[in-house]
């Protein structure tokens, strides 16, 4: 049975444009600044005991910028909006919860359900992601 509820106008075609600036907005200097300032971030990781800090620094660099491109561009935003949220939990669980990687993680959590908005560029629904997956065939089978 599906439900006739549907979300507000203004919230399925605004929210996940104001998502995407924020989004994109917060992440892309602590991206360029993972390059621009590599021995300081590399003793930033060291201070927060994360694994191999020289190589950690550039990943996360490299993850954020091929993120916050899908993102800003609409080109497979849920995808890089998975990514980003998860580079969040990392960044919660390792540098400490604040505003900004805050709002980027609920800003990912709502592209991730909303998609990208207006001006995608490519934004497949959660419905044909899942059945492109099911047309996936497992090992087991």
């Amino acid at each position: 049975m599906q439900s006739s509820y549907s979300l507000p106008k203004i919230v399925s075609t605004e929210l996940p444009v104001f998502a995407r600036f924020a989004a994109v907005g917060i992440t892309t200097f602590p991206a360029l600044r993972k390059f621009m300032q590599y021995p300081e971030r590399v003793a930033q990781f060291e201070v927060w005991e994360v694994p191999w800090p020289e190589i950690a620094v550039l990943v996360a660099g490299t993850v954020q910028l091929l993120a916050v491109v899908t993102i800003a561009l609409g080109l497979g935003g849920r995808f890089g909006a998975n990514v980003l949220a998860f580079v969040m939990v990392v960044a919660m669980s390792t540098a400490g919860p604040n505003l900004l990687n805050g709002t980027v993680f609920v800003s990912s959590v709502v592209i991730l359900l909303l998609g990208t908005g207006r001006y995608s560029v490519w934004d497949p629904a959660m419905t044909e992601i899942i059945r492109v997956a099911q047309r996936i065939p497992s090992r087991g089978a």
